[in-house]
């Protein structure tokens, strides 16, 4: 088996328990939009968001990644996964497909390649349940850092909206990863889904796409290792100073 560095059977054991909840929250706050329509899970690891939208109404569901991710780890069938390194290959599926989920994949794709991938992904979606990271988010295999708006200007630039109706629903739900409850952002055709999810209507122009969650904005400014030297060398000019005055 094909190993990709920083990603094993402890990383993906551990990913699949924080995204369980996730990906049961969130599908469950836009079902109308995937019900009885296909759905892939794109950098699915082991599938869970694709199992998710399986057991809630999804009539088909395909789930994507690399040749990393072992077949026993799998929370969907093996038919259902498609072993493709979106790096360097696309994946054979075609459209229309009725609501893709691309959840913190696009960092980990160069930033050339992350363009034909995205580009991809409106040709064939309907609706894309997107979320990546932010600039200086930080995390293993991070090439493609990106704020919120510069993905929402290439998704208008295919003729999608933006419906930030996620974030607010479970901004303060900690048993979800502050990176969803960061960046996930909900894309969409208008004259394909609007009429699914009434709620759409009218939610796609937000003036603050770019947020960073408190969340992660205290382990930047409590845990990071710039703050930790800070503390080492504060304590070692105090102890110096004790020093000198006795």
């Amino acid at each position: 088996m094909t190993s990709h560095p920083g990603y094993n059977r402890s990383y993906y054991k551990s990913r699949d328990i924080h995204t369980a909840h996730a990906a049961a929250t969130i599908l469950g706050l836009i079902r109308p939009v995937y019900e009885q329509t296909a759905v892939m899970d794109l950098g699915c690891g082991v599938g869970t968001w694709a199992a998710t939208a399986e057991a809630d109404g999804a009539t088909s569901v395909v789930a994507v990644d690399g040749p990393w991710v072992e077949e026993a780890m799998l929370q969907v069938s093996a038919g259902a996964f498609r072993s493709c390194d979106l790096e360097s290959h696309l994946p054979d599926v075609s459209g229309p497909i009725g609501l893709t989920i691309w959840a913190e994949n696009a960092e980990h794709l160069t930033p050339q390649r992350g363009q034909m991938v995205h580009d991809w992904v409106c040709s064939v979606s309907d609706a894309v349940l997107f979320s990546a990271a932010v600039p200086e988010q930080g995390g293993t295999g991070h090439w493609n850092e990106r704020w919120q708006s510069a993905w929402a200007a290439d998704f208008a630039h295919h003729g999608f909206e933006a419906a930030d109706i996620i974030r607010p629903a479970i901004w303060d739900d900690d048993r979800i990863p502050y990176w969803y409850r960061q960046n996930m952002i909900l894309y969409y055709r208008p004259e394909r889904v609007a009429s699914r999810l009434p709620a759409l209507m009218g939610s796609g122009h937000s003036a603050m796409l770019d947020l960073v969650h408190p969340a992660k904005w205290e382990s930047t400014m409590f845990d990071g290792p710039g703050v930790r030297r800070s503390l080492m060398l504060l304590r070692r000019s105090l102890k110096n100073a004790i020093v000198k005055r006795l």
